[in-house]
């Protein structure tokens, strides 16, 4: 993504909408997001195969399994976040500070946190590995994209709703920390707003997830 809209915009008139600066926060974004798939199919595939009955077989905590994964999870987010930001850096010739840095890698972990609890959620609601992937991608994706363009391009009804989103909080918070090199004038909010969704959809997938196929 961060090539294709790169490729697609170096041509362009420096005093027109730099449309890849504006879209770079989202792909950073994404990048942390997407991590929250792979435990949401990982989870379903081992309740297929039984493999959570085996280990309650064992002395080992199921609880810690599942934390672990997840923080695997939350790990590789972190690592894909920083490296599309290194290569934006190198293509977009942003100037980051320590500061921006550490900022940048706080929202990352917490954006990982978020859609890696969200992976949960979408595992405890589908039967079927094969397609809990495509449900958490799919029902991301619109919240994605409405996050990502200029919120003077929807409907008066979705802006209302859209400070609401996660999505939204996550490249927000990214946007600012990469552009401004500090936080919103509403970012506490939107940290508060993002620990929030990591508690219910954990309360959540911890209440009815199901340990047996």
């Amino acid at each position: 993504m961060l090539f294709t809209f790169w490729i697609s915009t170096r041509w362009d008139d420096p005093t027109e909408f730099d449309l890849m600066r504006y879209m770079y926060p989202a792909i950073v974004a994404i990048s942390v997001m997407l991590t929250g798939q792979t435990l949401a199919t990982r989870l379903n595939n081992w309740r297929e195969q039984n493999i959570f009955q085996r280990l309650t077989l064992t002395s080992i905590d199921i609880t810690s399994i599942i934390l672990g994964m997840a923080f695997t999870q939350v790990i590789m987010g972190m690592i894909q976040g920083l490296a599309i930001l290194l290569i934006g850096i190198f293509l977009l010739q942003i100037s980051i500070s320590i500061l921006s840095f550490f900022l940048i890698l706080g929202v990352i972990i917490i954006t990982g946190m978020t859609f890696t609890a969200y992976g949960t959620l979408v595992a405890t609601f589908t039967r079927k590995s094969e397609i809990t992937g495509y449900v958490f991608f799919f029902s991301l994706l619109p919240l994605y994209f409405l996050a990502s363009f200029p919120s003077q391009m929807l409907p008066p009804a979705i802006q209302v709703i859209l400070p609401w989103l996660p999505t939204w909080m996550s490249i927000e918070l990214i946007e600012s920390a990469i552009y401004t090199q500090i936080f919103p004038p509403n970012g506490v909010f939107m940290i508060i707003g993002l620990l929030i969704y990591i508690v219910v959809f954990v309360l959540v997938s911890k209440k009815f997830y199901k340990w047996e196929y």
